[in-house]
């Protein structure tokens, strides 16, 4: 196995920034250090080698593979009971289930799956704001990292013991598989009185401290653990994405046209002359049963205007898409139907139309069409709101799923 890199960031900037590299097949430490504060990390970092004499001497720390530990202070561990397989429709639940126990908005939370079994789910829970600290921080000094943990999910522990460790003034702990805390010295004893009232059986045991290192430590298991907090929008980018990135809207165009564009090469000239006005024509058509009410003056340039508008982020845009991509064919064949507006909800995943009919039947057809045609688990959908208005029912087709 190729180097390991420990990388821990503190839970304020004029704290130090430790980081050990480890050799996981030896299981030996190859060279550890600290920068004094942050400031000093994102100076420092891209130029730290491993001084320790052997055939890595020399090496940028930069070119390892990374574990980023990020502070049990500022993460919290939550275990909810799950029936049957993890939908997508039961994730989206999942932040509203614990919202009394959050203690702040949902939307200001970032929520990660560490496990799912015994029909349970894991859940590590921290704020939106501080991933984004944490990234600013990774960013400035040049880190390219795949995986953030908290560090006391990574000491080692079982479901009798509870491991203890201090690091820089805090204290952090670990007792059975799922359950993490940190303090500072001072309510150690308080915080150990607690935990024995509630967990009397458990042996409290402080992890050795070494001279070089307090991360040798949490080494073994960050070494091999696949826990990561990096998921959803901060899942990072693998290389080919990266690669394709500034070629992004040419095919977010193309795959909303791709069933209209596509042309018989082997027809001639002529052919495609004749045939690019009835392609135009149904590319305006498109565009007209998508934004009702738009006068079409300049296709492609509007059609543009509102890709950008929609694209609030990578992750929403590319599921609305293809959302969209999904359903279209499917509303083509309900001409009687008309759509009045369209709204995207990316925190619940779930595209709002609502839609104008001359009768109940209408929408009962339709949904039982997408029911044989397209439900697959991934996307459902669901009517709502249906409201007669003289000879006129309005509803709200609603299909949620996140196909990102």
């Amino acid at each position: 196995m190729n180097p390991h890199l420990l990388l821990r960031l503190p839970e304020h900037p004029d704290q130090p920034v430790h980081w050990l590299a480890r050799s996981p097949s030896e299981g030996t430490t190859l060279a550890s250090g600290f920068w004094l504060s942050v400031a000093e990390f994102i100076e420092r970092f891209g130029h730290t080698t491993i001084t320790r004499p052997g055939e890595l001497t020399g090496t940028l720390i930069s070119a390892l593979d990374m574990t980023v530990l990020v502070p049990a202070p500022r993460v919290t561990l939550h275990t909810l009971d799950i029936q049957g397989r993890l939908t997508p429709a039961i994730r989206q639940s999942l932040p509203w289930r614990l919202e009394e126990e959050l203690g702040d908005d949902v939307e200001n939370l970032h929520i990660a799956i560490l496990h799912h079994g015994d029909n349970q789910v894991h859940l590590a829970i921290t704020g939106k704001s501080d991933m984004a600290l944490w990234q600013h921080w990774l960013n400035a000094a040049g880190v390219l990292s795949k995986r953030w943990v908290p560090d006391a999910l990574m000491l080692p522990a079982t479901n009798e013991q509870c491991r203890q460790l201090t690091i820089d003034n805090l204290t952090i702990y670990r007792f059975g598989q799922w359950q993490i805390a940190a303090c500072e010295p001072g309510l150690v004893s308080l915080f150990l009185d607690a935990l024995g009232k509630d967990f009397p059986q458990l042996e409290i045991i402080e992890s050795e401290q070494t001279v070089s290192s307090p991360l040798e430590a949490l080494a073994a298991e960050a070494s091999s653990s696949k826990l990561n907090l990096l998921q959803g929008a901060w899942q990072p980018a693998s290389p080919w994405r990266q690669r394709l990135l500034p070629w992004r809207s040419v095919a977010v165009m193309g795959g909303i046209f791709l069933a209209l564009l596509t042309v018989n090469m082997t027809l001639d000239i002529r052919h495609l002359e004749r045939g690019s006005a009835s392609y135009q024509q149904q590319a305006r058509d498109i565009y007209q049963q998508i934004f009702p009410g738009e006068r079409v003056v300049r296709l492609q340039s509007q059609m543009q205007q509102k890709l950008a508008a929609l694209q609030r982020s990578e992750v929403s845009s590319h599921s609305m898409l293809t959302t969209l991509a999904r359903i279209t064919p499917l509303l083509n064949a309900f001409p009687e139907l008309t759509a009045l507006s369209m709204d995207y909800d990316n925190t619940r995943h779930d595209l709002r139309i609502e839609a104008r009919a001359n009768n109940f039947d209408l929408f009962t057809r339709l949904r039982e069409r997408f029911a044989s045609e397209i439900d697959d688990g991934e996307l459902t959908l669901t009517i709502e709101a249906l409201e007669q208005t003289g000879d006129n029912v309005t509803g709200q087709l609603v299909i949620s799923g996140d196909l990102s």
